[in-house]
């Protein structure tokens, strides 16, 4: 028995000194939960992409400071809502702005479940979206950049993401030390981006609560080259249509009981989430400048909203 065990104690012995190691850097470095996540990258000589660096810097923040009200969705709210004006009308609540790029309902799902979890304070859920953002079936041409949100719910929502060790928060100073052999082949990276404009932004997203002001010259208020014709068309429309599956498939779903409006489901999703932590939620669509909707797509959209009322009370 004892030359039985005996032949294990190498495994012991290393086991050992991992558990040791990953002690050692949760009492020192105290990482919290995004910090040990497995969401970015750090990929050989590249920038980090942006997407990754501004909801990685938000949960990072937040989720150790739970705010009252949480927002998530895409760009519309990242760039539009500034968090220090509307706690102005909260009464002393604090708000915190998740929203960030276009990257899928499931996304901002999981984004909105990690950033409530263990949040005891919450009292609202928001989803802040664009009209052209309605969650629909994902191709080549789709435009999000983490699919169907497979990355974001690998690296926080999924069952083994609580078990990410310590020492991945460290993983950052490791690659850059190894990539450049501590700056013998090529200068160490001041951080996990060389670009100025993303800096900038993560920067305002740790100064503002989440918020970043709009740097797309193409649609500054202002600017004499703006020109929302190409945006609206000569009847001045909304450019969505999804008034019946006729010619709009990837809106729907197709269920036992005929086709679903993809809508109707992801609204469903973030109102059950919301009930689980007894908050509200709230569906902020952000304000569009051409002046008409094509009619069916409004009338759907707004029984659809009514029905989840019937539905959620605190909606």
């Amino acid at each position: 028995m004892n030359s039985f065990l005996h032949s294990f104690r190498p495994i012991l012995v290393a086991a050992a000194v991992i558990f040791s190691i990953e002690i050692g850097v949760q009492a020192l470095v105290r990482p919290n939960a995004i910090e040990r996540s497995n969401f970015l990258d750090l990929n050989y000589m590249a920038n980090e992409p942006s997407e990754n660096l501004f909801i990685y810097e938000k949960l990072k923040n937040f989720i150790d400071a739970p705010a009252d009200v949480i927002q998530v969705g895409d760009s519309s709210g990242f760039l539009g809502i500034v968090p220090s004006l509307v706690e102005r009308y909260l009464n002393g609540m604090t708000y915190a702005n998740l929203s960030c790029c276009f990257s899928g309902f499931r996304s901002y799902y999981e984004i909105a479940k990690a950033a409530m979890a263990g949040n005891r304070k919450v009292k609202a859920l928001v989803l802040h979206i664009a009209l052209t953002g309605l969650p629909q079936r994902l191709d080549s041409s789709a435009g999000t950049f983490d699919g169907d949100g497979g990355r974001t719910y690998s690296a926080f929502g999924a069952p083994w993401a609580r078990l990410s060790p310590p020492s991945l928060a460290l993983r950052s100073v490791v690659t850059d030390g190894v990539y450049s052999l501590g700056g013998l082949v090529r200068p160490m990276i001041a951080g996990l981006t060389a670009s100025g404009m993303v800096r900038d932004g993560l920067q305002s997203i740790d100064r503002t609560g989440g918020w970043w002001s709009e740097v797309d010259l193409r649609w500054t208020a202002g600017n004499p080259k703006s020109n929302l014709t190409g945006e609206c068309g000569k009847d001045d429309m909304v450019p969505v249509d999804f008034g019946s599956p006729a010619g709009h498939r990837k809106y729907y779903e197709p269920t036992l009981w005929g086709d679903r409006f993809r809508a109707e489901a992801s609204f469903e999703q973030f109102a059950e989430l919301a009930a689980q932590h007894g908050a509200k939620l709230v569906i902020a669509f952000q304000p569009h400048p051409c002046a008409h909707m094509e009619a069916a797509s409004l009338a759907l959209l707004r029984s659809t909203l009514r029905a989840l009322q019937e539905s959620y009370f605190e909606l």
